[in-house]
C-alpha cells in the first residue's frame, strides 16, 4: 500500500450524519492528516458531487459504511433499492474497486437482514461488522483502530491543536522484570474505558498490603496506553503535602494560574473541565491522611468530577471507589510467579522457585528483593528461605535496598512499615500481639473472651484460683487497658478492625468451628496477617515483644479436655500458633509453664483427635527437652512430659521404651509429689497399661487396683479419671479371662460415661468397644456386633475413615462378622476401611495397633490364597 493510497472513505446517510461526523472526529485523532474522506463534508462546492465521490472512493483503499438507526428506515430502505441512490452507488463503487468495506453500526442499529439489501450489497453481511456502543464507545473505537492497524494504517494519537501533551510519572519507573500473570492490564483498560468513571487499583484480596504490585501495574498501564490520552500525570497521594507539590508541578507545566483563594487542585479541576481525556494517577492514596498533618480526611473531594477523564488510584483500602469500580490485586501463586523467577534465577530448579514463592507468600516486591539479594550475595535459595522465616533475621533481609534499582521505591520492610505510622493506640496494641502469632487465622474470640475476663477481674467480680483446673496460675489482668476497653465495646471493636483492614494490615476471614460428626455447622471470625507484615511489625516494635502475652491468651483460650471432640476445632485453630512459638523459645518461668501446657495439649490433640502419632511424639519429645532446660528435671511439668512421651511410645509399639519412661517418671513422682498425688496415680495407671500390653497381666492388675482405690477416695466415683481406672481394670480382667467380672465393671463404666461424658466422648466409645470385646469372648456375637457397629459409625463421623481408632473399630467388627459367617458384610467393611492398609508401606504407619492389623490381614489373605479362596 503506497502512502498516496492510505485513505479511508466514510459513507453515511444524512439522517445519521451525527454518527458519521463523530466517527470522523475520533479517527482523525489517530490517523495522519488527509487520510479520511467524509462523504458530503469533504466535497468541493460548485462541482458535480457524484464524480467527486467516485474519485474519492477510487483514491481510497477502505470504505467505512456507517449504519445508524436511520440507515434502514422505511424511506431509506426504499432508496437503497433504487440504483440511482447515492449511498448505494458509493458502496457498489467501493466493492467494484476492491476496497476493504467495513460496516460500522452505531446508535443501536442492528445487522441488516439479507432481504433488506439489494443483491449488489449482500457482501456487507459477509464480514467486517463493527458495533460502536455508546456505553462501550472507547473500547469499540480501539477495536476498530486495531483492525485498521492490521491494514497497515499508521495509528498514533495526535492531540488537538493547542494542547500541550504531558507525560509525567515523577521519579519512579517500572521494574524491568514486571509481569502481569493475571492479565490485569486488560481488566483495568476495560474497567476504565467501559465504565467512563474512576477505577481504583486496590488489593482487597490481599489486604492491599504494600508490595503486591499496584504501582507497578499503574506504571505499565501508563506506558502501554500512553497514546490514548492527551496527557498523563502522576500524583503522589500518600500525604497532602506530596499531593499538593505535584498539583503545583501540573499547573506550572500547563501554565495555569492559580486564582486567589484557590488551591492548586481546584485550578487543575477547573482546567480539566474543558480538556479532552487525561489519565490521572493517584499513587499510594489512603482513606484518610494523618490528622496531625492538618490535611483533609478524604481524597475524593480533591478529584476531578468530569467523567471524560480516567483516574487510577492505587491504595491499600478499596474505600475510595464503589465496588464495581475496583480492581483487586493478589499475591502470585507458584505457577504465576514461575515465569518471573525463571528470568531472574535461571539456574534454579522449579522446586526451589516454588519454595521461594511459598516462603514469601507470593508477594511480588518480596520476590524481586529476594532475587536481587540472592544474585548479589550468592546465597542459596534454601538458606535464604531459612533466614527469612527466622524471627530474628527476617527483618534484616526484608530491609535490604537491592530492589530499588529495579523500579521499586522502598524495601519490603519500609513499604509495610509506612502503614504502621497511621495506627490508633488500640490498633497498635492489637498488632503487637498478633504479630507474634503464626501467619494463620487467629480467632477473634480468643481476644474477646480475654477482654471479658480482664473486665471481671478489674471490677472485682472474679478472683483467679491457682491450679483450680490443672493449669498454672494466670496473671490477673492481661490486655493493655486501651485494647481491653475497645474489645469490650462491640462498635469500637468493629471500628478498630475496619481501621486495620483499610490500611491492609489484616484480613478478616471466616473459620470453621463445626464439631466433628455434628449435623450443624458453626462458623466464627478470625484475624489473618501476612507473614511479612508480621515481620515488619515485630521490627517496628522490637522493644515491645508480646510473645509471652500471646502465650497467656492462647493458654486461656484452649480448653482442658483434648479427648473431647467438641474442643478439637479450637485445638486445630490454636495449634499453628503454639507450634510457631517453638521458634521463639519462651524462657520466663510462668510463660514456660503455660507454653509447655499448651504444647502437651496440642500434641494430645494430634495423637487422639488427628491420629498423627509420630507428630505427637515429636512435639512431646521437644517439650520434654524444653521443660528439662527451663524448669528442671524434677519439676512436675517435666514429669508430665515424660509420661506423655511414654504413652506415645506405647502407641507406636515401643513397649520396652514406654515401660522404662513410665518407671522413671513414677519413681520421681513418688519422691517429689507423694504416693497419692494425681500425677503419681496417672503415672502408675499408664505403667499398668504398658505392662498389660507386654503380657504382665498380674502386674498390670495390681497397679490398676491400687490406682482405682485411691482415685475413688480422692476424686469420687464419677470423675472421668476414676471411670478410666475402672475401665482399665475391667480390660485387664478380660485379658486374664475373668469375663463376668469384666462385663460387670464395663457395664457400670459405660452407664456412668454416658451420663457424665456423653455418647460421643472417646472414653465412652472406648467403654463400648471394650464391652463388645468381652461379649464376643463370652460368645455373644450379636451383642458385640451391635456395639461395634455403633462405635464404628461414631468414630467414622468424628475421626474419619483413616484414623487409627476408626481402623481398630472396623477390624473388630470385621472379625465379628467373619465369626458370624457374614461374609458379604465383612467384605464390605474390608473394602471400605481395611484394604487401604495393604497399599501403603508399613513404615508410614506409626500406630502399633494399625501395623498389627495390617500384619494380621496379610497373614489372613495368605491363608485364604493357600486354601484357594479369593477373599479374606
Amino acid at each position: 500500500m503506497s502512502a498516496s493510497q492510505q485513505q479511508i472513505f466514510i459513507s453515511y446517510r444524512r439522517d445519521d450524519g451525527g454518527f458519521g461526523r463523530n466517527l470522523y472526529e475520533q479517527l482523525s485523532l489517530w490517523l495522519p492528516e488527509n487520510s479520511l474522506f467524509l462523504d458530503y463534508e469533504n466535497l468541493q462546492s460548485g462541482k458535480e458531487f457524484r464524480p467527486q465521490l467516485k474519485t474519492a472512493i477510487q483514491n481510497s483503499d477502505t470504505c467505512l459504511v456507517v449504519m445508524g438507526p436511520h440507515w434502514l428506515s422505511e424511506k431509506n430502505q426504499v432508496r437503497l433499492h433504487d440504483p440511482e441512490d447515492v449511498t448505494r452507488q458509493e458502496i457498489e463503487t467501493a466493492i467494484k474497486e476492491g476496497l476493504t468495506v467495513m460496516s460500522v453500526l452505531c446508535g443501536g442499529a442492528s445487522v441488516p437482514d439479507a432481504s433488506q439489501l439489494p443483491e449488489s450489497l449482500q457482501s456487507l453481511l459477509a464480514d467486517h461488522l463493527y458495533f460502536l456502543h455508546e456505553t462501550d464507545y472507547r473500547s469499540s473505537i480501539n477495536r476498530l483502530l486495531a483492525q485498521l492497524k492490521q491494514l497497515e494504517y499508521p495509528i498514533e494519537f495526535t492531540p488537538p491543536e493547542g494542547i500541550n501533551r504531558a507525560y509525567h510519572l515523577g521519579d519512579i519507573r517500572r521494574s524491568d522484570y514486571f509481569i502481569d500473570p493475571d492479565n490485569q492490564l486488560e481488566r483495568l483498560q476495560n474497567l476504565l474505558h467501559n465504565r467512563h468513571q474512576t477505577a481504583i487499583v486496590s488489593s482487597a484480596a490481599l489486604h492491599g498490603m504494600g508490595g503486591v504490585g499496584k504501582t507497578q501495574l499503574a506504571l505499565k498501564f501508563c506506558e502501554q496506553y500512553r497514546l490514548h490520552y492527551v496527557g498523563i500525570w502522576w500524583f503522589r497521594a500518600e500525604t497532602l503535602q506530596t499531593f499538593e507539590q505535584d498539583c503545583k508541578a501540573f499547573c506550572s507545566f500547563n501554565t495555569l494560574v492559580v486564582a486567589e483563594g484557590e488551591q492548586p487542585h481546584q485550578t487543575i479541576n477547573r482546567f480539566l473541565e474543558t480538556q479532552p481525556r487525561w489519565l490521572l494517577v493517584y499513587d499510594n492514596a489512603e482513606p484518610q491522611y494523618p490528622q496531625e498533618d492538618g490535611s483533609v480526611r478524604h481524597l475524593r473531594p480533591l478529584l476531578p468530577a468530569a467523567h471524560r477523564h480516567h483516574l487510577i488510584i492505587t491504595a491499600r483500602s478499596p474505600s475510595l471507589a464503589t465496588p464495581e469500580a475496583r480492581l483487586a490485586l493478589d499475591c502470585w501463586t507458584a505457577q504465576q510467579a514461575q515465569p518471573f523467577l525463571q528470568q531472574r534465577l535461571p539456574q534454579a530448579s522449579i522446586a526451589q522457585l516454588h519454595q521461594l514463592t511459598a516462603t514469601l507468600d507470593g508477594l511480588p516486591l518480596a520476590l524481586e528483593q529476594a532475587c536481587a539479594y540472592i544474585l548479589q550475595t550468592g546465597i542459596s535459595i534454601e538458606d535464604y528461605c531459612r533466614a527469612v522465616t527466622d524471627n530474628h533475621r527476617a527483618y534484616k533481609l526484608l530491609d535490604k535496598q537491592a530492589a530499588l534499582e529495579n523500579g521499586y521505591q522502598r524495601s519490603v520492610l519500609a513499604t509495610l512499615s509506612m502503614a504502621l505510622e497511621k495506627l490508633s493506640p488500640a490498633a497498635r496494641e492489637l498488632l503487637k500481639i498478633t504479630a507474634w502469632a503464626a501467619p494463620e487465622p487467629l480467632p477473634e474470640q480468643l481476644l474477646l473472651d480475654n477482654a471479658d475476663w480482664d473486665q471481671q477481674v478489674r471490677e472485682g467480680c472474679y478472683q483467679p484460683v491457682e491450679n483450680e483446673d490443672g493449669k498454672p496460675r494466670l496473671n490477673d489482668v492481661l490486655l493493655p487497658d486501651i485494647l481491653s476497653e475497645t474489645l469490650n465495646d462491640s462498635l469500637d471493636w468493629l471500628e478498630l478492625l475496619q481501621e486495620l483492614e483499610n490500611l491492609a494490615l489484616i484480613q478478616r476471614v471466616e473459620i470453621d468451628l463445626t464439631v466433628p460428626g455434628s449435623e450443624y455447622s458453626k462458623n466464627g471470625q478470625a484475624i489473618l496477617l501476612h507473614r511479612l507484615t508480621q515481620a515488619a511489625i515485630r521490627h517496628s516494635f522490637a522493644q515491645q515483644d508480646r510473645s509471652a502475652l500471646l502465650i497467656q491468651l492462647l493458654y486461656r483460650y484452649l480448653p482442658e479436655d483434648m479427648c473431647h471432640p467438641e474442643n478439637w476445632p479450637v485445638a486445630k485453630l490454636v495449634a499453628p500458633h503454639i507450634q510457631y512459638q517453638q521458634i521463639a523459645r519462651i524462657k520466663t518461668k510462668q510463660a514456660a509453664q503455660q507454653f509447655g501446657w499448651l504444647v502437651d495439649h496440642i500434641a494430645s490433640w494430634l495423637q487422639f483427635g488427628e491420629g498423627l502419632v509420630s507428630q505427637a511424639y515429636s512435639l512431646f519429645k521437644q517439650n520434654l527437652e524444653y521443660r528439662t532446660e527451663v524448669v528442671g528435671e524434677d519439676h512436675p511439668d517435666t514429669l508430665t512430659s515424660i509420661n506423655n512421651l511414654a504413652v506415645t511410645l506405647k502407641a507406636m509399639g515401643d513397649h520396652s521404651g514406654a515401660k522404662a519412661r513410665h518407671e522413671e517418671e513414677l519413681a520421681c513422682c513418688r519422691k517429689v509429689l507423694g504416693e497419692d498425688h494425681l500425677d503419681t496415680l496417672t503415672s502408675r495407671n499408664n505403667l499398668a497399661q504398658t505392662l498389660l500390653a507386654m503380657g504382665d497381666h498380674s502386674g498390670a492388675k495390681a497397679h490398676h487396683e491400687h490406682v482405682l482405690a485411691r482415685r475413688q477416695t480422692v476424686l469420687g466415683e464419677d470423675h472421668p479419671d476414676t471411670l478410666n481406672s475402672i475401665n482399665n481394670l475391667a480390660e485387664t480382667l478380660r485379658v486374664m479371662g475373668d469375663y463376668s467380672c469384666a462385663k460387670e465393671h464395663q457395664e457400670h463404666v459405660l452407664a456412668r460415661c454416658r451420663k457424665v461424658l456423653g455418647e460421643d466422648h472417646p472414653h465412652t466409645l472406648i467403654s463400648i468397644n471394650n464391652l463388645a470385646l468381652t461379649l464376643k469372648a463370652m460368645g455373644d456375637h450379636s451383642g458385640a456386633k451391635a456395639l461395634e457397629e455403633r462405635v464404628l459409625a461414631r468414630r467414622q463421623a468424628v475421626l474419619g475413615e483413616t484414623h487409627p481408632d476408626t481402623i481398630v473399630s472396623a477390624w473388630n467388627l470385621f472379625l465379628t462378622l467373619l465369626q458370624m459367617d457374614n461374609q458379604a458384610t465383612a467384605h464390605d467393611i474390608f473394602q471400605q476401611y481395611l484394604q487401604g492398609l495393604l497399599e501403603v508401606d508399613e513404615t508410614e504407619l506409626t500406630s502399633a495397633d494399625v501395623r498389627q492389623i495390617r500384619e494380621q490381614l496379610i497373614m489372613m489373605i495368605m491363608r485364604s490364597m493357600q486354601a484357594g479362596e479369593n477373599q479374606p
